[in-house]
């Protein structure tokens, strides 16, 4: 999946003053395709001082990370795995994506034939 990179702003008038809201609010990560255990670094495009940026990376609906920016290593697993990962923009959800972590060969059952040239 691509990441979006627009990012459309709106401004909402509050009692006193004003302040500048996402309408949209879109991350970007650096391998949409890692390798299971391989460092993946996830960071929220263009973020709005003073807005709480939190992650769900294992799909329950509650985010379980903070902050605008963060790197994650999924679990080594021997099949290809896709997680759903979700943004929350000050306690909301705002944007996800798909990353699939790639399965690594399992040293107990050997290469299969006509894997290695």
């Amino acid at each position: 999946m691509i990441a979006m990179k627009n990012c459309i702003t709106i401004a909402i008038i509050i009692i006193g003053g004003l302040r500048l809201v996402s309408a949209q609010c879109t991350f970007t990560v650096s391998n949409t395709s890692p390798c299971a255990s391989e460092e993946v670094s996830f960071s929220v495009d263009n973020p709005i001082p003073g807005t709480s940026y939190s992650w769900d990376l294992d799909q329950d609906g509650q985010s379980g990370l903070n902050g605008s920016a963060f790197s994650y290593s999924f679990p080594l697993l021997h099949v290809d795995s896709t997680y759903t990962v979700t943004l929350f923009e000050d306690g909301t959800p705002c944007s996800t994506q798909d990353i699939t972590a790639l399965a690594v060969p399992d040293a107990s059952i050997g290469v299969p034939p006509g894997i290695v040239v």
